[in-house]
């Protein structure tokens, strides 16, 4: 079933001052993406740390996470979930730009939660 906390989605309207702000916290870029979707992944140095994948999104007033992501044992757990009556908004996508499978859904208060491989 869940692993843990794979990453946190963060929207930003400065992009550049967020990750700075960051950097000044002690995180560290583990991996910049394509142009195409311009955002960085942080995490404090070691291993096992939680991703922050940082986004930018000039329309937003302000900086928000868009989504917690856990990561999964296996794929299969999404159809054990689904089964189990857990509502998916978004199942077994592939996103080619991080290259992993993810799986949305919705809370009853309107958060995003996704799951990844």
């Amino acid at each position: 079933m869940l692993t843990g906390v794979d990453h946190i989605d963060l929207r930003t309207p400065d992009f550049d001052g967020t990750v700075a702000y960051l950097e000044s916290l002690g995180l560290r870029e583990v991996r910049r993406l394509d142009p195409e979707r311009g955002s960085v992944e942080m995490a404090l140095p070691g291993e096992n740390q939680v991703v922050f994948e940082v986004r930018p999104e000039p329309a937003a007033e302000k900086a928000y996470v868009h989504h917690v992501a856990f990561g999964l044992e296996g794929l299969d757990d999404v159809d054990t979930l689904a089964g189990a009556g857990v509502p998916f908004t978004k199942a077994k996508h592939f996103v080619p730009a991080t290259g992993r499978t993810v799986t949305n859904g919705v809370d009853p208060g309107g958060m995003t939660w996704q799951l990844t491989d």
